[in-house]
């Protein structure tokens, strides 16, 4: 119950078409994976981020860093970006620049949440597994589970 979950995620779906006709890539309903991950956000919104594959910047990962983790005294000046603009060239820019500006403070992090928090996440994650399996069998999806 105290875990922190960043769910990557695609805001346009759309363009991922290509892994459709790859033989290889493991075919998954990233529609529902994302329904899925957005529920679970907006029932644990202190210790869930979304992080949509399209969009990350600096400022994002930043948010998550500062926000939902806790660190302070850092902050990444920017982010590396491998496969940039539907290439398969890894960055090498990291060698001369780095991602993380300052020194990463981790000493007061508590990821543990109060008896009263955790009971709470406890009971929300009950249910939402018990509407996950509702939602399951109302589509019809039976994969011998």
């Amino acid at each position: 119950p105290c875990a922190r979950i960043v769910f990557p995620y695609r805001a346009e779906p759309e363009k991922w078409d290509m892994g459709k006709e790859l033989a290889w890539v493991e075919h998954t309903d990233y529609d529902a994976v994302t329904q899925f991950a957005k529920r679970m956000h907006v029932n644990f919104p202190t210790t869930t981020a979304m992080l949509p594959v399209e969009h990350l910047s600096a400022a994002l990962y930043n948010d998550i860093l500062h926000g939902m983790i806790g660190v302070k005294g850092c902050r990444f000046s920017r982010v590396l970006h491998d496969n940039a603009n539907g290439g398969y060239e890894a960055d090498d820019s990291v060698k001369e620049d780095p991602l993380i500006e300052g020194v990463c403070d981790f000493s007061e992090l508590d990821f543990k949440l109060s008896d009263w928090q955790q009971q709470s996440n406890k009971e929300k994650w009950h249910r939402a597994v018990e509407v996950e399996r509702f939602l399951k069998d109302f589509k019809g999806d039976d994969n011998g589970e």
